[in-house]
């Protein structure tokens, strides 16, 4: 088989976990007892000697969130979300200037790229896929979000909120 079709197929199989887990309205991460520490102390020892901070909340999230850093650069850090509705996660080096928070290709600080193949690594060991940035704005019509009007995969994945993908 090849890649574009195994693609597809994971493509499609995702979405149909989303419509599933969606059928009955939105989850609750609280309701449903979802771990908020899952995978805190894996991600802690591989990182080290930065420090993951647990950032995750299950109102309007669907995921757990951490930001790793090594706290003398205030500007960049690794984001890390690990979404709790199927075996996938989004990872990448992050530069925050004036409150606001932008992804980058490439970080100033090797050692940044050091630990974002390490935990890839650990993910990919785990079976968990990293989520395709090309798949995270196809919409969902069938599903209906609390504060999104559009319900796209990677809200439905990772995180609701208002506004499009690129604010």
């Amino acid at each position: 088989m090849n890649s574009i079709m195994s693609d597809d197929l994971l493509l499609n199989e995702l979405i149909n976990k989303v419509k599933i887990t969606f059928a009955q309205g939105t989850p609750s991460g609280i309701l449903l007892h979802w771990d908020e520490k899952r995978f805190l102390a894996e991600i802690s020892e591989i990182v080290q000697p930065m420090q993951a901070q647990n950032e995750t909340d299950f109102n309007y999230a669907f995921c757990n969130r951490y930001s790793i850093d090594d706290n003398s650069d205030q500007e960049h850090y690794i984001g890390l979300w690990i979404s709790c509705i199927a075996d996938v996660f989004s990872l990448s080096p992050i530069r925050r200037i004036n409150n606001k928070t932008s992804n980058i290709e490439n970080s100033p600080k090797p050692y940044l790229h050091e630990k974002l193949e390490e935990i890839q690594q650990f993910f990919t060991n785990k079976n968990f896929f990293i989520f395709p940035e090309s798949w995270d704005k196809i919409v969902i019509p069938e599903i209906t979000l609390e504060l999104s009007k559009v319900a796209t995969l990677g809200k439905c994945l990772f995180e609701d909120f208002e506004g499009s993908c690129d604010e």
